[in-house]
């Protein structure tokens, strides 16, 4: 049974995204680069989570291009939260 939900995006944008825009959709996370530079920090970010894939927890990353970084969803408590305890 349809749930009316057809065509529309899950698209949620994510707390915390202070110089870049996050969203969520599903299992994806997107990160889109503001500002200068921004096809090299995510390209940064992207080497960065790669290397330490296996080491530590972090993120799969799912696709990197044009300052857009797309990775998996991972659950858990952002730092700022903690830190506004």
């Amino acid at each position: 049974m349809p749930d009316g939900r057809e065509g529309r995006s899950s698209l949620e944008r994510m707390p915390h995204g202070y110089t870049n825009l996050t969203t969520r959709d599903g299992s994806v996370v997107s990160k889109s680069y503001q500002g200068p530079d921004a096809v090299g920090r995510c390209a940064r970010e992207a080497a960065v989570l790669r290397a330490l894939s296996g080491r530590l927890p972090v993120p799969p990353v799912i696709d990197c291009g044009g300052g857009t970084l797309s990775m998996g969803f991972m659950t858990g408590v952002h730092g700022q939260d903690l830190i506004d305890r």
